[in-house]
């Protein structure tokens, strides 16, 4: 929160709600009065956050992963695209900084050069599974930094606690032709021996994910008799922030 306050996030002209969670429970109530925005507990952790936000009438989600591998500020340039009316999602990209992610691949693969290829290629993989399925090239599909429109990240068939949320909310945005800015953010890795990365297996699966899900969209819906298909929903100028 703080690192929002010093990237600016005052200046914007957004009505924003910053869910938090952990151990220490609420938060100082003269600390939380001095923020630009409304800070809201979650007392049953992240697993309660969608439920707790579909209430909020909120325009859009921006989920972050607060293990210090990334920068507060960056959520305030994420969040700054979001006045512009025709985005659907705006997505952070460690990708687009070359120098930071060859600094994390010599921290995390210092030891195991040939686990660091698969990794390299496989991440290249994931990217190019999007343009070949669905046209569109996503440089970062992993990213822990990401808007999305609130009708997309809180859909109730998504768990955005999920290991495989980024290619539900991906596959769900492309399939729909949703309009994606990818903007560079900053990534500070962090030692193999204290965060978990992501393993082949789990590659081999989110790759199955995204070929599932674009040969499901394939097939003609049905729609029940009597039902209208909704219009689209109006932008404004409401955000809701995840730290996760």
């Amino acid at each position: 929160m703080l690192e929002m306050m010093r990237g600016g996030v005052g200046r914007l002209p957004l009505e924003m709600t910053v869910f938090y969670s952990g151990g220490e429970g609420e938060l100082d109530a003269g600390f939380t009065r001095s923020l630009p925005f409304t800070a809201v507990p979650l007392p049953g952790g992240d697993a309660a956050f969608a439920q707790t936000a579909r209430g909020g009438g909120f325009d859009f989600v921006v989920l972050f992963e607060s293990s210090g591998m990334y920068r507060g500020e960056d959520l305030v340039a994420l969040a700054s695209h979001l006045a512009v009316g025709r985005l659907d999602a705006v997505w952070g990209s460690r990708r687009l900084s070359v120098r930071d992610i060859q600094e994390s691949y010599r921290l995390r693969f210092r030891k195991n050069l040939l686990l660091g290829a698969v990794s390299y290629i496989g991440s290249h993989a994931l990217s190019l599974a999007y343009l070949f399925l669905y046209g569109r090239y996503i440089s970062d599909t992993l990213s822990a930094v990401r808007a999305v429109r609130a009708s997309d990240a809180l859909d109730e068939t998504i768990d955005l606690t999920h290991k495989r949320a980024n290619h539900v909310l991906l596959t769900g945005l492309l399939r729909r032709k949703a309009e994606i800015l990818e903007i560079p953010v900053r990534f500070f890795p962090i030692s193999p021996e204290r965060v978990k990365r992501t393993s082949p297996l789990e590659g081999l699966q989110a790759l199955a994910t995204i070929a599932w899900r674009r040969v499901a969209s394939a097939r003609p819906a049905i729609p029940e008799a009597g039902t209208v298909a909704p219009a689209p929903e109006p932008t404004s100028s409401k955000s809701v922030h995840s730290p996760r």
